[in-house]
This record gives structure tokens, sequence and C-alpha cells, in this order.
């Protein structure tokens, strides 16, 4: 247990620092000062810094998928999966802003991460899609289908969707928040009219796939 929560504060201190300084600026030296432990002391927990910022990604990309797949579980209808989905999406920067300003970090300054990171964030890219094309299967006797193939069509557009939000409106905030803390930035991100946002994303979607 004890080993398990230093291990956590490393992870916290990583996250912290990569928020403040990017990426290639932070040292395992810098992160091992920030926990209060010899540097020979991190590599008891992870073999490289590499390694760290892999768990940091996996560990985020868990959550959303306990969260996606609690959907799948329940038995809801096609318009409560979708509509479950946009609310998460759309509040996971305000829900976690830390987690959401740390993937942001590391995607604006990937050609400086090293090859298993940036394959790591990649196999993230491609997994967006996963939940979409579970639930489409699901209910796929209730959607607008002719052919064979389709259901991988709605999966880009509606993965296209979820982009359009952050590109238009979460990213242009981070991008003025470079500067600041994470609680500045957790301000801002709250800004979002969340009830909008979800409503304007299932609205999208529905028109999009039902009969």
């Amino acid at each position: 247990m004890k080993k398990e929560n230093k291990k956590n504060e490393i992870l916290a201190a990583a996250r912290k620092i990569i928020i403040e300084r990017g990426y290639k600026k932070t040292s395992v030296q810098e992160i091992t000062n920030e926990v209060g432990i010899a540097k020979g002391s991190f590599y008891t927990y992870f073999k490289s810094k590499n390694e760290l910022v892999i768990t940091l990604i996996l560990d985020k990309i868990s959550k959303i998928k306990e969260k996606n797949e609690l959907i799948l579980k329940n038995e809801i209808s096609l318009k409560n999966a979708f509509e479950k989905y946009s609310y998460n999406v759309a509040r996971l920067p305000v829900e976690d802003p830390e987690s959401f300003i740390l993937m942001m970090r590391l995607l604006d300054c990937r050609e400086d991460l090293e090859k298993e990171v940036r394959e790591e964030l990649y196999s993230l890219h491609l997994k967006r899609g996963t939940f979409v094309r579970k639930t489409l299967k699901k209910y796929k006797d209730q959607l607008d289908i002719e052919k064979d193939g389709e259901i991988e069509r709605y999966v880009g557009m509606i993965v296209g969707l979820v982009d359009t939000y952050y590109e238009n409106v979460v990213v242009p905030i981070l991008n003025q928040s470079i500067s600041l803390t994470v609680k500045e930035t957790e301000k801002l991100v709250n800004k979002i009219n969340i009830d909008y946002e979800v409503n304007f994303m299932k609205k999208c979607i529905l028109k999009l796939i039902l009969k």
C-alpha cells in the first residue's frame, strides 16, 4: 500500500510539472524533487519517464472506458445512450481539467515525444470511436442504414462532431491559458455552457442516425 501511494505521488507530481512546464522541460530529477525522494528511487516505480507518461495516459483511458461501458451495460434506449455519451464528452474538461490539460499539452508537443508515447497517444486516437461503434451495433435495427459499412461512416461523423466541439469550444480556452495555473484554467473551462453543448451534440447525433 505504501509503495502504491508513493507511485501515485510521483504520477501526481509528473502531471503537475508537465502541465506547468511541458513534457520536454520536465525531468526525472524535477519530479523526484517535487515528491521529496532520491532520483534513483524513481526507477523503483517506473523504468523511464516514457513509462510514467504512458501510465498517465492509460489511467485516463481506463476511466473514460469505465464510464462508457457502464452506459452500454445498462438497459437503456439509443437516445439515452447518446445523451449520456454527449454529457460525458462535454463535461470531460470540466470534471477533470487537470488530466484534460495534460493530454492537450502532450498532443501539442507530440513531435518532441518519444516513439512509445506517440504510439500510445495514437492508440488513444484510434479508440475514440469504440463506444459509438458498439452502441450503433447494439441498436442497429433503429438506425437509418441501407448498406453494409455505413456504421463505420456514422462512427467517423460522430467522432468528427466531438472533435468539432473540442476544436471550437474547448481548445480556444486552453490556448489562452498556457501560462495560467490549473485553477485559473478550471475557471475558464467552467464558463462553457455544458447544457447547451450536450443538447446540441445529442440532437446532431440523433438526427444523423435515426430512421
